[in-house]
């Protein structure tokens, strides 16, 4: 066990850590809509964000660390949906290189609105599996190729009317 996590009271690593490259584009990565509710600079974590989303599996809260200083593009009460981009990859913090950080935990509301931390007493901090959660990890790729698919076939359809029009001239001109 790396002895910082104990002096945090955690068992160990509390979220996934995902290798990239310095400044790299991290997107937010669910197929629901997500709230931003918190964008902070700790010493301890580096630049990073919570965002919560709700839906009929409950309540969490996503984080978000080690984001390139200045690199972090969103703000608390930004609604983000799949793909968005969130900020820019670093090594800030207790970090040995360049990741990105992310972690989810299942969070309460309470009457008035304010949502509240559940922290099951699991020793990672309340932080659960986040894997289930990431069916759209690679949303952004298959958007980009989904999108130069769509631009080929609109400059195909072009050439295919150019050629129809041509044609129609041919015979009026017979």
């Amino acid at each position: 066990m790396n002895p910082i996590y104990a002096t945090w009271n955690l068992k160990g690593h509390n979220g996934v850590d995902w290798s990239c490259t310095y400044g790299e584009p991290i997107y937010w990565d669910c197929d629901i809509r997500g709230t931003v509710v918190e964008t902070s600079n700790d010493a301890a974590a580096g630049v990073g964000c919570d965002i919560i989303t709700e839906d009929k599996d409950g309540i969490f809260k996503h984080t978000f660390w080690h984001f390139k200083l200045n690199g972090l593009v969103v703000q608390a009460g930004q609604v983000l949906e799949s793909g968005n981009l969130i900020g820019y990859g670093d090594s800030t913090g207790m970090s040995t290189g360049n990741h990105l950080h992310r972690q989810i935990k299942p969070e309460g509301k309470n009457s008035v609105g304010s949502y509240y931390n559940l922290e099951p007493d699991n020793g990672y901090a309340g932080a659960v599996d986040p894997t289930p959660y990431f069916i759209n990890i690679f949303i952004k790729d298959y958007m980009a190729t989904l999108q130069s698919q769509i631009d080929i076939l609109t400059k195909m359809i072009e050439i295919i009317k150019k050629i129809l029009a041509l044609k129609i001239q041919i015979k009026v001109g017979n």
